[in-house]
């Protein structure tokens, strides 16, 4: 095994090195001390802008305040999935399909058709009440 010399081009390592003394970068200098000498955890209030490359001039180049008609659909990301999910209004023409409704108070102001039987659970609906006009 040879000792010493210069690497002139690249060093490429399958596997793990071994550095069984120091490792200096020119830049850096001494790699172990220059690593343990940061920090473990950045903390809150650790950072300020004036420390984090770019931070600042990235927030200066965005707009202040989003105003109305500034955001469209595609550019808020779950904005269309999450409408998409929601129920469209319910109006006096929608027509409504349900299994099962529960309320604790049901006003009709027209009809009612009953196309089958009413079922019910004796410990849940005590009367219903149905008026000829």
């Amino acid at each position: 095994m040879k000792a010493g010399g210069n690497i002139s081009n690249n060093l490429v390592v399958d596997g793990s090195l071994d550095v069984k003394t120091a490792l200096t970068l020119p830049i850096v200098g001494d790699v172990k001390d220059a690593i343990q000498g940061k920090q473990n955890t950045i903390d809150d209030g650790d950072l300020t802008i004036a420390n984090t490359a770019e931070l600042q001039t990235t927030l200066n180049g965005r707009q202040n305040t989003i105003n109305d008609g500034d955001l469209t659909i595609a550019n808020t990301v779950g904005l269309q999935t999450a409408l998409d999910d929601k129920q469209d209004d319910i109006t006096t023409d929608t027509d409504l399909t349900l299994n099962s409704i529960t309320t604790d108070d049901l006003i009709l102001n027209k009809n009612l058709n009953v196309d089958f039987i009413i079922a019910y659970d004796s410990k849940k609906l005590n009367t219903i009440v149905i008026r000829r006009p």
